[in-house]
């Protein structure tokens, strides 16, 4: 692993070198940029947190690291906060204007489930978000943003997520306690990071740690809209009230979809 100011320099290395054109408004610089969105089919959690390491473009992480370091670079006296969604605006979208027949399609729940997702974005002080995504759809900053997230320090956010990258690559390994000895430091640098928690249950599963597991969950749909997340408690906890939430929520065929997954 590396420190918090190694995370920064290597940062600006890889993005602050390039010279773009300055513009007045900082929304609109950062929407003139390129942004190496993937198109398609979703990178899997095990090659999305190789990129993470990386700080690779593609990922929404590296993206937000690119547009943390431009936004110091040409617009100093401008705060800007890490942001993580807690309701993304695509997944909002897809919920509120799904038919019975969208609920009962797996492409389409399979979509909302992307959606929910841990995302990181940059958010101003007064309010206003960027997200590169939006870019790839034609549409720009000041008209469309997320209906929910949550701030954290700018660089203490990132530097959390990239422990988090590597406490799940620890997970992958099998070294589950490694783990969650990497999440607690990520939790004791950005406190209240809700991706901390999504992986700590993870882990305390694995460790068979069931109960600090379901609190860590409870947590997480606390805060966010997580349909995997009510679906572990109704599996965990045999409460009933939580798949009738889900099916409130996304209607009936979403527990059933995520059980043929799991």
């Amino acid at each position: 692993m590396i420190s918090l100011k190694q995370f920064k320099a290597k940062a600006y290395d890889a993005f602050g070198k390039c010279e773009y054109e300055a513009k007045n408004d900082p929304l609109v610089f950062l929407d003139s940029l390129s942004w190496s969105v993937a198109i398609g089919q979703a990178f899997s959690q095990k090659v999305l947190i190789e990129m993470n390491i990386r700080l690779d473009e593609r990922s929404c992480f590296g993206r937000a690291i690119k547009s943390a370091v431009l936004m110091e670079k040409y617009f100093p006296p401008i705060p800007i906060n890490f942001a993580e969604v807690k309701n993304n605006f695509f997944r909002e979208l897809l919920v509120k204007n799904a038919d019975f027949e969208n609920l009962h399609d797996a492409d389409y729940l399979a979509e909302i489930l992307q959606y929910e997702e841990p995302h990181g974005i940059i958010a101003f002080k007064d309010g206003r978000q960027f997200d590169s995504i939006f870019t790839t759809i034609g549409g720009n900053s000041k008209q469309l943003c997320h209906p929910e997230i949550q701030v954290y320090d700018l660089w203490s956010g990132l530097y959390a997520n990239l422990l988090i990258s590597y406490a799940v690559q620890e997970n992958y390994y099998g070294n589950y306690q490694k783990s969650l000895s990497i999440l607690d430091l990520a939790e004791d640098v950005c406190p209240g990071l809700i991706v901390t928690q999504i992986n700590k249950a993870s882990v305390l599963l694995k460790l068979a740690k069931t109960e600090e597991a379901i609190d860590a969950v409870k947590l997480v749909i606390s805060r966010r809209k997580d349909a995997l997340s009510l679906f572990l408690l109704c599996n965990f906890t045999n409460n009933n009230t939580y798949k009738q939430k889900m099916e409130s929520e996304y209607g009936p065929a979403m527990f059933n979809h995520l059980n043929s997954m799991l």
